[in-house]
């Protein structure tokens, strides 16, 4: 009966520290947050960079369209005083003395003089 006494008393002392010990790794994995918490923010803050993200890349891309409109006008600003250059010359070299009076004053009325 002693026996039985001291394996009785061995044996609630393992049950003791084994639950003691059970219980100290369910309160220790219950500390942690779960990885679908963990899961859930890292999806927020992608969702959130992703919006950032497009939000920057329409502002850019406003920017550029707005960018690329002006080039264009500028384009057609340069194309149009290459043309007005090239008529000013080729009348440049088609410049001929006038042969009277009457073509003296008509090319002064053109150029904006008003002969008195």
């Amino acid at each position: 009966m002693k026996e039985w006494l001291k394996n009785s008393w061995k044996l609630t002392l393992y049950v003791i520290c084994g639950f003691i010990i059970l219980s100290c790794i369910f309160w220790i994995s219950n500390s942690f947050p779960r990885q679908s918490i963990i899961d859930e923010y890292l999806k927020k803050q992608e969702e959130t960079l992703k919006q950032k993200y497009e939000e920057q890349i329409n502002l850019k891309n406003s920017e550029i369209d707005s960018l690329m409109f002006k080039i264009n006008q500028s384009e057609q600003q340069a194309s149009n005083l290459k043309k007005q250059l090239a008529k000013i010359k080729k009348d440049q070299q088609n410049v001929q003395k006038p042969k009277d009076s009457q073509e003296t004053i008509a090319r002064l009325k053109l150029l904006g003089f008003t002969p008195k």
